[in-house]
């Protein structure tokens, strides 16, 4: 469990646009346990194996008072067809200026064809149920997410 510069405080007040056009601020979930992973993009072969096993499970994690929400860049509305596409059953989060992103140090430097560019590291989160961060990941296996998470708030 690793520790980076977080600015837990800001990112509590951040306000992203959910799949379902509302707006949502993890201060919105205190009294349940949380679990936030980011993934680098909709719909592609990682982030869809990833989000579809946390759908898989969403069901034990509620059974579990906690509730999963997946976070990347994008607008609402990809989020929504993401989610129709694979029928997902947690919150999606359009990061579309990557605020959150910042505020949980999950941006990247990588090379790609030569360039230098930023993309989301793939990384989680659980806080607890007063909203206090109990687990920091990065480069989290898109296959191993979900089911390391699931045992971590269930021994919470």
């Amino acid at each position: 469990m690793e520790s980076k510069d977080i600015n837990i405080e800001a990112a509590k007040k951040i306000s992203l646009e959910g799949n379902d056009n509302k707006h949502y601020r993890l201060n919105d979930f205190k009294g349940k346990k949380i679990v936030l992973y980011f993934y680098p993009k909709d719909d592609t072969p990682g982030c869809t194996i990833q989000s579809k096993d946390y759908s898989n499970l969403y069901d034990q994690f509620l059974e579990n008072n906690a509730i999963v929400i997946g976070c990347s860049k994008g607008d609402a509305n990809e989020k929504e067809k993401f989610k129709n596409k694979y029928s997902l059953k947690q919150l999606l989060l359009a990061d579309t200026n990557l605020e959150l992103c910042k505020a949980m140090n999950v941006l990247k430097e990588k090379k790609f064809f030569g360039k230098n560019i930023v993309s989301i590291s793939r990384s989680s989160f659980i806080f607890n149920e007063n909203g206090d961060l109990c687990c920091s990941q990065y480069n989290v296996k898109h296959s191993e997410d979900a089911s390391n998470n699931l045992e971590i708030i269930k021994n919470m």
